[in-house]
């Protein structure tokens, strides 16, 4: 991943009781004031937010200290590595 690369985590619930982390990126946007991301990875589910947002969190750590990626997350359509 690219130092400038601005990121972010979410936790959504994509359907009832499954939680769902999901790593987004910075894109540029056509007013320089917006902030628009696009998803790079959307997870597996989980039974609570709290765990949905723990999982993210040390994913997006592994990532950046070049640990090799883990099962349980999925890439989006862009085909970036997944977690």
């Amino acid at each position: 991943m690219n130092a400038a690369t601005v990121t972010a985590l979410t936790v959504k619930e994509l359907e009832p009781g499954e939680f769902h982390w999901i790593w987004l990126d910075e894109t540029s946007s056509a007013a320089d004031e917006s902030l628009c991301y696009v998803p790079r990875t959307v997870s597996t589910p989980y039974a609570d937010p709290s765990s949905a947002w723990m999982a993210g969190c040390l994913a997006i750590r592994r990532s950046l200290m070049g640990v090799a990626p883990r099962t349980g997350a999925r890439p989006t359509a862009g085909g970036k590595p997944s977690d």
